[in-house]
């Protein structure tokens, strides 16, 4: 018999639901854009105009 720790659910870990997160308010934004905390170190930008402009234009932005 398990006691009432073990028979509830298990909370998803910070990771997992920053992902959830992610995917909930940003869908069709492309992983290039997305900046991440642990692997983009400064404010350094690894999406190129052009990459940018394609995106921006698909979303009707420009």
């Amino acid at each position: 018999m398990a006691n009432s720790k073990q028979s509830q659910t298990r909370r998803l870990k910070m990771s997992e639901r920053a992902q959830q997160q992610l995917a909930l308010h940003f869908p069709d934004v492309p992983e290039t854009l997305l900046w991440r905390r642990k692997s983009n170190d400064g404010f350094t930008n690894r999406v190129t105009d052009a990459e940018c402009g394609r995106w921006s234009a698909s979303l009707g932005v420009i």
